[in-house]
């Protein structure tokens, strides 16, 4: 029969104590328990074990991380996967749940955590973005653009006292593409293969993603095909074929014979 319980706040580590609470741990013979004098907006992780007359039991699962929040709060919503289609895609952001009434500013994040660069191939563009609901298009795949999570951050501010918080969408290919041939003599180039979804747009780059792009082909009815003569043929075998869909999946490389 259990009679008490000891409940360990910890960092991520899951056995260093957080020395900012105490006592720690905590004992209590009641099934439930408030931590109190935990700091805003920290991380904290907790492990419960059980006590009978055999001692003390082995430590739960962690839990966390667990932040405690005050009373300016900021809630970005969770995190999303969105899979690719052959059109563009309406993806919503939500701030439900963060402090009504504030100053609301949304901004997509690069892989540096600052502001994301004009330039960037991920950057989108935020309709919306000093409202609780901002929204963006996420448009057809095009390299150099990538399937990497996208980051955005929701800053709440009340007077001069700001909260943030990130959430993460991330955009994963909606297809699979194959090349079942690939072939070149002086005067043709031919390229055959498959697609999982019918209207995607396939490219075709000679000797890496970033090159040359010989030609594009349409997927329909299960298969697509490319097929270049005379003058539009490359003039020499192409070391290698790398091929993009609009609908995010990539191969490459792919040996012409």
């Amino acid at each position: 029969m259990v009679d008490n319980y000891r409940v360990n706040v910890t960092n991520a580590d899951g056995t260093t104590l957080r020395p900012d609470v105490s006592p720690n741990p905590i004992e209590t013979t009641a099934s439930q328990l408030t931590v109190t004098g935990l700091t805003e907006g920290s991380a904290y992780y907790f492990t419960v074990q059980a006590h009978n007359a055999n001692d003390w039991g082995a430590a739960s699962a962690q839990a966390g991380p667990l932040s405690p929040l005050g009373t300016l709060v900021a809630k970005a919503g969770p995190d999303q996967t969105i899979t690719r289609a052959v059109t563009t895609t309406t993806v919503s952001l939500t701030g439900a749940g963060s402090t009504p009434g504030a100053t609301y500013l949304w901004q997509q994040l690069g892989a540096d955590g600052q502001p994301i660069g004009a330039t960037d191939p991920d950057r989108m563009t935020l309709s919306g973005a000093t409202t609780l609901g901002p929204t963006f298009v996420l448009p057809l795949y095009r390299f150099p653009m990538t399937n990497n999570a996208l980051t955005f951050r929701l800053t709440v501010t009340v007077d001069a006292t700001t909260r943030t918080d990130t959430v993460k969408v991330t955009p994963v290919p909606g297809d699979t593409i194959a090349v079942t041939r690939a072939q070149w003599k002086v005067g043709e180039l031919r390229v055959q293969g498959t697609g999982t979804v019918d209207g995607a747009a396939i490219r075709i780059h000679s000797g890496s993603m970033s090159g040359p792009v010989l030609g594009t082909a349409l997927v329909a009815a299960g298969g697509w095909q490319l097929q270049l003569r005379n003058a539009a043929a490359p003039a020499t075998r192409p070391a290698s074929l790398w091929i993009e869909s609009t609908v995010g999946h990539t191969i490459g490389p792919i040996t012409v014979t």
